[in-house]
């Protein structure tokens, strides 16, 4: 395997329900913003590389003509695919397709995204060939949210050393997290042109159950990995948190960060 790639379809096999009822989606302020920067006027087409049980994708159908998401895993696959039905979104399709996979099959698109994916991916052939599927002026956005584990509150301090009392110190799946260099200079040396990174700041909410559905979403927490020990870690984790805040209000101070790039 390509020193580049991760292993996405194996990681997240049997979490796609966590993902769906426990990630929080991204502001529809958000997503507009960027959307109009790339000046979509629902005419075009959006490929979505990553895009898990298609929360996003979806998030995005009302600015382009159609929108197509891929995923390697069969379980986020299958979301994806029920979400669609739900939503009766008719301009979505999605494909159970790596983003190393993707060619001139799938026609031409206006803009390209990754979304808390690219990490996982071999990021240099993926950039190459979504390269040549752009339509003249098209481009590329890649963001996330950032993780948990980025510690940024003192609540996720709390819960992330008792994660790894649990697991060790290690973060599980870091192999796919360590990428270097970095992704911006990355699509800068794959040929994309005024690449850049743009910022926007968020303050998301949680509870306690949502905070422990997302938790258990991850790739470094994820319930099999602690075995006959997740009751207990479970109860660790839960009185922790109460403790911090006992009216279950939890802030994260977040900022969007998005490498954006145009062909």
């Amino acid at each position: 395997m390509n020193k580049d790639m991760g292993n996405s379809s194996v990681v997240f096999t049997g979490l796609a329900d966590e993902y769906v009822q426990f990630r929080p989606r991204y502001p529809k302020a958000f997503l507009n913003q960027l959307l109009d920067f790339f000046h979509v006027d629902g005419s075009g087409r959006l490929l979505d590389l990553g895009c898990g049980p298609g929360t996003v994708t979806l998030d995005m159908r009302d600015r382009f003509q159609e929108v197509v998401g891929l995923d390697p895993n069969e379980d986020m696959f299958k979301a994806a695919c029920l979400q669609k039905e739900r939503e009766k979104a008719g301009n979505v399709q999605f494909q159970l397709m790596r983003a190393e996979d993707i060619s001139e099959k799938l026609g031409s698109f206006q803009l390209v995204t990754c979304v808390s994916s690219f990490h996982w991916m071999d990021r240099r052939l993926v950039l190459q060939k979504a390269y040549q599927l752009l339509t003249d002026g098209g481009g590329i956005a890649i963001w996330g949210m950032g993780s948990f584990w980025a510690r940024r509150e003192k609540w996720q301090e709390i819960m992330i050393d008792i994660v790894k009392k649990y697991l060790g110190p290690e973060r599980h799946g870091s192999e796919a997290m360590n990428r270097k260099p970095s992704h911006q200079i990355v699509v800068k040396e794959e040929g994309f042109k005024n690449v850049e990174m743009q910022k926007y700041p968020i303050v998301q909410t949680w509870d306690l159950e949502r905070i422990m559905g997302y938790l258990y979403s991850s790739s470094f927490a994820a319930k099999e990995l602690f075995g006959d020990r997740l009751p207990e870690f479970d109860r660790e984790v839960r009185e922790a948190l109460q403790t911090f805040s006992p009216d279950d209000h939890f802030e994260d101070h977040i900022t969007i960060k998005v490498i954006v790039g145009w062909k």
